[in-house]
């Protein structure tokens, strides 16, 4: 993740304060000169790393609108004409990224035709309750294996060939295991995949559910990008990265989300300032032909 400068700057006066403080101490019991001209130096010391430290502050912020405006330019329209559908691992309560996300599609030049929740109740889907969904749609039951699995695979294909009557089925009673918005009539050209775990989650319930979802979009031969926006409960990116997909960490930066762009456009490798990628090389996906002008950048 980014470094947080804040954390820096509030550690370093600690340590000077404590300094300062026990130095403070020792003259106020002896009443050496020594030691207060170490005092006296100890304090130019702690006054010039608080000018330093309001320097790299003031150069962070400049650095950080920048990346902002100099993104929302790079991305404008470079997904024109592109249909995206969007699927959470997990329940966004109150996430920034889930307000984010739909604003840089769109200002990216995509329809985001729907996006879809995976609730608790699909990882705790028990093998009784899955079969229920099969008979429902006449489907043949497998004598053997995790029906979640089979029937996450289904979804996440169903979702992305515009395929309304699963997705309509899992939202309703008795089964309440997804919550849908948005048109699911409509095909789409990419799915995102959100993932992450709240706290409490089976880690294990991801090689049942957003592993299988990639594999089956795999075999439908849909493209699909794994991203994670920001700090999660639980990550699961890595778990996607061994599906040999686009993936991307850090999708609430202004950074993650021109990767998130590119890598919905057709830029390969997992993106993200811990990953051996790295972000993707603007040199091979910025095109000399005229765009049309991009809205202006968000206020900051």
């Amino acid at each position: 993740m980014p470094v947080d400068l804040r954390y820096h700057i509030t550690s370093l006066i600690a340590v000077f304060s404590a300094l300062l403080i026990g130095v403070l101490i020792g003259i106020a019991l002896v009443g050496d000169p020594e030691l207060e001209r170490r005092v006296q130096f100890a304090d130019n010391a702690l006054r010039e790393r608080q000018d330093q430290i309001e320097q790299l502050d003031a150069t962070r912020k400049t650095y950080e609108n920048f990346s902002k405006e100099a993104g929302w330019l790079l991305t404008a329209n470079v997904l024109a004409g592109k249909r995206v559908a969007v699927i959470y691992a997990y329940p966004r309560r109150g996430e920034a990224f889930a307000a984010q996300l739909p604003r840089v599609l769109e200002h990216a030049g995509a329809t985001v035709t729907s996006t879809t929740t995976v609730l608790p109740a699909f990882r705790k889907l028990e093998r009784s309750n899955a079969v229920k969904v099969f008979q429902l749609f006449q489907w043949p039951v497998p004598i053997e294996g995790d029906l979640r699995g089979v029937l996450a695979a289904k979804l996440a294909v169903n979702v992305a060939e515009g395929k309304q009557e699963l997705p309509a089925a899992l939202k309703d009673a008795p089964f309440k295991l997804i919550a849908v918005d948005g048109d699911y009539t409509q095909p789409a050209d990419c799915e995102i995949l959100v993932v992450g775990l709240n706290e409490g989650a089976d880690p294990a319930s991801v090689a049942e559910v957003e592993a299988r979802m990639i594999h089956g979009l795999q075999e439908a031969g849909h493209r699909v990008v794994a991203c994670e926006g920001g700090p999660t409960p639980i990550s699961t990116i890595e778990q996607c990265q061994t599906q040999l997909i686009p993936t991307v960490r850090a999708a609430d930066t202004p950074y993650g989300q021109l990767a998130l762009v590119l890598a919905i456009d057709r830029a390969n490798g997992s993106f993200g300032p811990e990953e051996s990628a790295l972000w993707p090389r603007l040199e091979d996906y910025l095109v000399a032909s005229p765009r049309p002008a991009p809205a202006p950048a968000p206020a900051h």
